[in-house]
């Protein structure tokens, strides 16, 4: 599979994940995704217009129930 993955934590310490994990934190989501998984339930994420990328078929999977459930494709 040709996947390209971003991922997105605004608590994150960009530095320390680099240096940690070999992989870089971005400052916002950008573009098109094909899926957004949701898997911490900061207050920040929020403000993420998920309906935008609802409307450009972005499949988007709630891992803690933190949105509207009329946006999601699945939960746990």
């Amino acid at each position: 599979y040709m996947l390209r993955v971003d991922v997105f934590d605004p608590w994150a310490v960009k530095a320390k994940v680099l240096k940690e994990y070999q992989f870089e934190v971005r400052n916002q989501l950008e573009g098109h995704y094909d899926a957004i998984i949701l898997a911490v339930a900061y207050l920040q994420f929020l403000t993420i217009d998920f309906k935008t990328f609802k409307a450009d078929g972005t499949i988007i999977f709630d891992t803690k129930l933190f949105i509207d459930r009329g946006l999601v494709d699945a939960r746990l």
